[in-house]
């Protein structure tokens, strides 16, 4: 009787870990649907007076931007090149305008404005001509936007 008590207490103890297993995944589906994530997105943290500020700006001013535009008169079979409405003549006209425009817009709104330069060229306008504003910019020191014509 000795021999058979001694079989039985060596063979070891089997455990059903399958409802333990259960418990643990139900533990994570819980709190995986209880979990709410604090949401940053779209707030600033500040410290803004109370007192100002508060009313609108009385003057809504356009964005501030230098454009070129490029035009083709197929008549004369010549290309134009406006900036505002100034009619430039050659390349180095048109680096000492957008130089001299920059230096005005930074000087009244702040070094660190940024004014973008666009270039507008008609379809037929030869591409040497917008190379050529493109490189007057980058002598200005600004590297231009490009835009597609409006219509057609």
């Amino acid at each position: 009787m000795l021999i058979r008590r001694r079989e039985e207490e060596e063979q070891p103890m089997e455990l059903n870990m399958t409802p333990m297993i259960d418990v643990i995944f139900q533990l994570l589906i819980f709190f995986m649907c209880s979990l709410h994530f604090k949401s940053l997105e779209g707030k600033l943290v500040s410290y803004l007076p109370k007192d100002r500020g508060l009313q609108e700006s009385p003057v809504d001013l356009p964005p501030v931007e230098i454009r070129i535009r490029l035009t083709y008169d197929a008549g004369t079979r010549k290309s134009t090149c406006r900036v505002g409405d100034r009619v430039m003549r050659d390349r180095d006209e048109t680096a000492a305008t957008v130089k001299k425009w920059l230096e005005e817009f930074r000087a009244r709104l702040g070094p660190e404005t940024k004014v973008p330069v666009k270039i507008q060229a008609d379809k037929l306008v030869p591409f040497q001509e917008v190379v050529t504003a493109s490189d007057a910019c980058q002598e200005a020191g600004v590297v231009p936007e490009y835009e597609l014509p409006s219509g057609d």
